[in-house]
């Protein structure tokens, strides 16, 4: 068996998008971000309380850093 876990089927006017052997949608009908974080692929971070920022930081350690000092406050 692949390791693939998804796989896109360009199909004219989108993608049909597979997770393994299963159909989950078009590629208009399902939230990636959500599948690949569900799946492990992805991390996906949730700062919805964090501070608004007008910028990123250079790196990803960086960026945690600054928000969890924030939440500690």
């Amino acid at each position: 068996m692949s390791d693939v876990r998804f796989t896109f089927v360009w199909w004219g006017d989108g993608y049909f998008v597979y997770h393994g052997d299963q159909y989950i949608g078009k590629d208009d009908q399902v939230d990636l971000i959500y599948e690949m974080a569900s799946a492990g692929i992805i991390e996906r971070l949730n700062m919805d309380d964090a501070v608004e920022l007008d910028y990123g930081f250079d790196t990803l350690t960086e960026m945690r850093a600054f928000l969890e000092e924030d939440r500690d406050e």
